[in-house]
């Protein structure tokens, strides 16, 4: 939403959950009409989720240098004040946000795939690192399914469900695979 824009995020989430339903669901609009009011539009605005360090980016070699240390974004303060009326007691850990973020976005490629969105897992998977970023090391959604194995997955996806909500209900696609373990990569 940051990059995008708040607003671009806001109506993507209301068009997307006509079209998908509970898949989508799980974002409480509410709470993201009061970070919309509260001013914050997104990054491109200077008023994003998160307040970037300030400072002038590096250039020439420096900007190259891989090992080179950048601040890190905190969280908006304008974003934490508005949020609060919508926050409910009790500790989540990062680990837990981290992968139900992660497990809905890969059960969503798996869609992809079962609808015919993409052609293969290897198009998923390529589009997943060097379109939006998922990270590298994995080999893509369906390579770190893969390693998982798609019954332990199932199962993951599952007890998420069941935790949170259907938004987390397993792929058909991805439940039968589990039935013997199938990889999509022989």
């Amino acid at each position: 939403a940051d990059e995008a824009g708040v607003e671009v995020a806001f109506h993507l989430h209301a068009n997307l959950q006509k079209d998908l339903g509970v898949r989508v669901g799980g974002a409480n609009k509410d709470a993201m009409k009061a970070i919309l009011d509260a001013g914050i539009k997104g990054k491109r605005f200077n008023a994003g989720l998160l307040s970037y360090p300030s400072g002038k980016k590096p250039s020439g070699l420096a900007a190259m240098n891989p090992f080179a240390t950048k601040p890190s974004p905190k969280p908006n303060p304008v974003v934490l004040e508005a949020l609060k009326p919508f926050m409910k007691p009790g500790k989540v850990t990062e680990e837990e946000v981290q992968q139900r973020i992660q497990a809905r976005f890969v059960n969503e490629t798996v869609f992809c795939l079962q609808d015919g969105v993409i052609k293969s897992a290897a198009d998923g998977d390529v589009a997943s690192i060097f379109g939006i970023g998922f990270p590298p090391f994995t080999g893509g959604p369906f390579r770190y399914i893969d390693s998982i194995g798609t019954t332990k997955y199932v199962d993951i996806l599952n007890r998420l469900a069941d935790q949170h909500g259907p938004r987390f209900a397993p792929a058909p696609l991805l439940v039968d695979m589990a039935k013997t373990n199938k990889k999509f990569y022989p």
